[in-house]
């Protein structure tokens, strides 16, 4: 009797070991990937220009990180929208995202890349409407 009551005692040791194992495994094999950083932007004063710096992907999902404060903020309806753009040959650029971030804001979106050269283009449709933005473009 007390043979059989070891035998059973030992069970749940072993099948918890085993079950911490797999789910240990599981975990760390389950962490997505990270983001790599493609670039970051830094600007004052930008009111309709293209990023600096280009970056090749290659299909995968584009982030942009955006940090905006208006340059004058005597007008409280001020807007810039931040595209993802892909080149399409001959200095022709073409948007595939985009996101409008309002007077002094901070966000992001994402869209997918396929495999190409992509910029970020920064408008806010008037010479009086000037951003200092700073962010980020990334993959994963």
């Amino acid at each position: 009797m007390s043979r059989l009551f070891t035998r059973i005692k030992g069970c749940p040791r072993k099948l918890l070991c085993s079950v911490l194992a797999f789910l240990t495994l599981f975990s760390a094999l389950a962490v997505p990937a990270q983001a790599k950083a493609l670039f970051s932007y830094d600007g004052t004063g930008i009111w309709s220009r293209p990023s600096v710096r280009t970056a090749y992907v290659n299909n995968k999902t584009c982030k942009v990180n955006h940090t905006q404060k208006r340059k004058i903020t005597g007008n409280n309806y001020q807007q810039m929208t931040v595209y993802i753009q892909r080149d399409a040959g001959f200095g022709n650029w073409t948007n595939v995202g985009s996101k409008t971030f309002k007077n002094d804001a901070t966000g992001s979106f994402s869209t997918y890349c396929s495999t190409g050269t992509y910029r970020l283009y920064f408008y806010s449709g008037s010479g009086y409407n000037k951003f200092n933005i700073k962010g980020t473009f990334s993959s994963n």
